[in-house]
């Protein structure tokens, strides 16, 4: 114990900042630096730092990218005196207007360049999305999470399990440089929820009990997964102190399955593949505070609207770091909750989602065309118990099917009292039944979805 002890520190200080100057990110340590101010700044100081950087972004784009020049322009947007609720002059952006504007969204002061790269989304709302980062955005991502995980008392070297999507449980380590990068730097275990196969279930746990990470990043249904399958042997697993869940809802059941098999605390992050973590939990778990420094985030009605507090409405953020492909009040396809404006009890100033309820594809709308989150229907399933895996797909405006997995162990009385349960929450125009299916497939990302909609987006 000593011994792994003095090795972690000696990754932290040593081998860690190396292998970020190998990789590009040296510069996250120093990024680090500046955050140190958020935690204690007043919600004004918080406010003129973002108009900062938003105003140079604006100005970036609107001297650079023939598509924005275009956007301030019809919404006569006040360039060079902006304020923070002057965005709100500017249409949504949508993810149909990026994949068709892509080039001429690009400034023209990287065209030609290496200071960009290509990337892509996950694809979890079944379409992957392309955009262009910016140089700049490695080093500031990677320090965002260092930030975030400090706050909440972890510290590079420790070891870790990850738990996300297939793609990057295939980064195996193989040779001997993998080996050395393994021990020195990243020191992880990775998790591959594509075929949880009893067999590798019990392979993976003796490679979980013999690496004992400390810190577990996970989506959450990959974590169950796991979890569910240590539970069921009766057996233990080596403690973790923390546990990290983003892209995916998290929900109460899961918090209470993580921390009873793996006893570490739990924190949800709100994180995406176009904007890195854009708010995350305290050790107070009062909601997740929205780093400012990189983002500007509103939530709106139907109509546009700003949503008061306690209101779920759709989620829009405005990325103030990558100018690749600048996303100014981008939909990113969330639905979300603001807080109250009272600080947190942690003393932090920094706005605060109450909640985040997943994709908006994740809402069925009912008969009255009212959106219902799909967390409530996925809690009358944990309130039950019920063994077997299931999903909840909105066909059409008319049909909601209830899909069960061969092998469960639920009986007929209980899926009737399901389906009665959430016709009494859709009303009387929905038509609600179960079907039974040999597997419910997971998203190309790796994320598994309890709610689908497929009209989800009408109404707007």
């Amino acid at each position: 114990m000593e011994l792994e002890r003095i090795w972690a520190v000696l990754v932290r200080r040593v081998t860690y900042p190396l292998w970020l100057w190998r990789d590009g990110l040296g510069r996250a340590p120093e990024i680090l630096g500046s955050f140190d101010v958020l935690k204690a700044a007043s919600r004004n100081e918080l406010e003129a730092s973002q108009l900062r950087r938003l105003k140079r972004l604006v100005q970036l784009v609107n001297r650079e990218s023939s598509f924005y020049r275009m956007r301030f322009s019809d919404a006569n947007l006040p360039v060079d005196n902006i304020r923070l609720d002057d965005l709100r002059r500017l249409p949504v952006l949508t993810k149909a207007e990026i994949r068709s504007n892509l080039e001429s969204m690009l400034p023209d002061c990287y065209k030609g360049t290496d200071r960009v790269s290509l990337a892509s989304t996950g694809g979890s709302t079944g379409q992957a999305l392309r955009f262009f980062r910016s140089s700049n955005v490695y080093p500031f991502r990677k320090a965002q999470e260092l930030f975030f995980d400090s706050w909440a008392g972890v510290t590079p070297g420790q070891k870790s399990a990850l738990f996300v999507a297939a793609a990057h449980a295939g980064e195996r380590t193989v040779g001997i440089r993998s080996a050395i990068r393994h021990a020195t730097y990243e020191r992880m275990l990775r998790f591959d929820p594509s075929e949880p196969t009893e067999e590798y279930l019990e392979q993976f746990l003796s490679e979980f009990r013999r690496h004992a990470p400390e810190v577990v990043r996970c989506f959450p249904n990959s974590l169950a997964v796991f979890c569910e399958f240590v539970r069921a042997q009766g057996v233990s697993v080596p403690a973790v102190k923390k546990i990290f869940c983003t892209g995916e809802s998290l929900y109460d059941w899961q918090k209470d399955l993580f921390r009873e098999v793996l006893g570490g605390e739990v924190y949800e992050r709100y994180a995406t593949k176009e904007s890195g973590i854009i708010a995350s939990e305290c050790n107070r778990h009062d909601g997740l505070h929205v780093f400012t420094e990189g983002c500007v985030v509103e939530v709106l009605d139907s109509l546009g609207r700003p949503c008061p507090s306690g209101k779920v409405g759709r989620i829009v953020v405005t990325d103030l770091v990558n100018t690749g492909t600048p996303l100014i009040r981008y939909e990113i396809g969330d639905m979300g909750v603001l807080a109250d404006e009272t600080s947190c009890a942690c003393g932090s100033s920094l706005p605060r989602l109450e909640r985040v309820l997943g994709r908006d594809r994740d809402v069925i709308i009912d008969s009255n065309g009212v959106r219902r989150a799909g967390y409530l229907f996925v809690e009358e399933l944990s309130k039950r118990n019920l063994d077997g895996k299931f999903q909840i797909v909105q066909e059409s405006r008319s049909e909601v099917v209830v899909f069960i997995e061969r092998g469960h162990n639920v009986s007929g009385e209980d899926i009737n009292e399901l389906l009665s349960c959430y016709r009494a929450i859709l009303g009387p125009k929905i038509d609600v039944s179960s079907r039974e299916v040999d597997t419910i497939e997971r998203e190309p990302s790796g994320k598994f979805s309890y709610v689908r909609s497929k009209v989800a987006r009408e109404g707007r």
